[in-house]
Order: structure tokens, then sequence, then C-alpha cells
């Protein structure tokens, strides 16, 4: 599959929006994964081997959410604030993610709970989706970002 992507810096605020408007914010949670507590703390000498869990058994690893959030907006309508999991994950993580994450993170999603399944529940197209803001992106907050073919995606722009 092929992605071509034009990037263009945002100058100006995002069209539809009016001052004084209000959103409504409905988290959804869109897989799980592990990662060792060092993976959250990066400080210290020992920053990247706490992080990569070295010294951690599995045991003590945490689970972690993998959530996404849907902001209703009065006259935008529904855009995404990252995309969380692809469906692919909740059977074949390692086709989507690839082996080294696969089994480090441990991904985990159930059936019917990636996020165009979520919005389908909650009578959104995932293709009406004009929008997504990408907080950052590392494989739990992105993954999932081919199914909204139709989106603008806003990100920060690092020089």
């Amino acid at each position: 599959m092929k992605v071509r992507a034009e990037t263009r810096r945002l100058t100006a605020p995002l069209s539809g929006g009016r001052e004084g408007a209000t959103v409504a914010v409905e988290p959804l949670l869109c897989g799980r994964m592990q990662a060792p507590r060092g993976f959250l703390e990066g400080e210290g000498r020992l920053a990247v081997p706490r992080m990569l869990g070295i010294g951690t058994p599995r045991s003590q690893w945490l689970g972690l959410p993998i959530p996404a959030f849907l902001i209703h907006h009065p006259s935008v309508g529904p855009f995404l604030v990252d995309t969380g999991l692809h469906p692919s994950v909740s059977s074949k993580p390692v086709e989507n993610l690839g082996r080294l994450v696969s089994n480090f993170a441990r991904p985990t999603l159930d059936p019917g709970h990636d996020l165009p399944s979520q919005l389908r529940a909650r009578g959104i197209d995932a293709k009406s989706i004009g929008l997504v803001v990408m907080t950052h992106l590392h494989f739990d907050h992105s993954s999932g970002m081919a199914e909204f073919p139709g989106a603008t995606f806003v990100l920060t722009y690092s020089e």
C-alpha cells in the first residue's frame, strides 16, 4: 500500500469553528498494551534500560489502555484525537505492528473494539471523519490512521 500525504502548515483556525462553541469529548478504549514502569518514567542514567524493561520481570509490567477521543463539535461535526490500534491487531498484530513491537508491547484489541467499529456503533462512518488531531505518532496512537482516508491529519511540526 502506498500513502501520499501533502504537508502544509496550519496558519489559521480550521474552517467551521465559531467563537464560544463548546464541545463534548468522548474517550474510547482502542486496545491495550504492556510496558515496564520505566517506559513511563524516563529520567536518570538508567532511563533507557528501564524503558526497555531490563531488570524488570514481565510479571511487573503495567497494562496500559490505548485511548482515542471522539470530539463532538457543534459546527465542525465529529472529529478524532488519535486513532488507536488498527482493526487487524485484533487477529494478527505482527502484520500491522511488526514482530518487535508485537513481542515487546503485546498489544491486544478485542474484535469489534477498533475505532471504526466504535464509531459505527454511534452512527458515524469512519470515512465521514474529516479531521484527526494526532498527539504524536507512537504506534498506539497512530496504528489506525489508514482507516480514515478522507481525513485531514493535524500534528505538530518540529524543526
